[in-house]
């Protein structure tokens, strides 16, 4: 994918940017939409993958699917 720094009107930082999710990875730091980070929640405990997530603008139905994602 382009790079994210490129994408961002910026230097090249090496890092390729993806719609798909990797094989691997070790963690996850979401910073999307409540919509999107939803998703990535989805992924990450299919995977047993830990995720940060720094989204804001849940509603409280969100905010409990996400409470019980964490258990």
């Amino acid at each position: 994918g382009e790079d994210a720094g490129t994408l961002s009107g910026g230097q090249p930082l090496g890092l390729a940017l993806s719609s798909q999710w990797p094989a691997s990875m070790d963690a996850v730091i979401d910073f999307s939409t409540p919509k999107a980070a939803l998703q990535a929640i989805d992924q990450c405990v299919a995977r047993r993958t830990p995720i940060a997530v720094a989204t804001t603008g849940f509603e409280p139905s969100q905010m409990e699917a996400i409470r019980a994602a964490a258990q």
